[in-house]
């Protein structure tokens, strides 16, 4: 599972998101920052164009831009999920 997670202001999503990692009892988290001018944007887009699968749930969290997403539903199916 992943939760795509959108907020109007900074401060309300990571309160959002803390909350979450709480009731999922998440304690691992990564911090990316993607941007062109980057000397690693294009291997990083690389990265995550590649279809790939987690074993465990995810959470994504967007401070800043925007992130897009093909997901599974529980019958294997692809859904598109875009977060602003």
């Amino acid at each position: 599972m992943c939760i795509l997670l959108a907020a109007t202001c900074n401060e309300d999503g990571l309160a959002r998101l803390e909350a979450i990692k709480r009731a999922k009892n998440c304690h691992g988290e990564d911090t990316l920052f993607i941007h062109p001018d980057n000397d690693d944007h294009q291997s990083m887009l690389k990265k995550f164009w590649r279809e790939h699968k987690h074993p465990d749930e995810e959470i994504r969290y967007f401070e800043r831009g925007t992130g897009y997403f093909d997901v599974r539903d529980a019958h294997d199916s692809w859904v598109p999920a875009q977060e602003p």
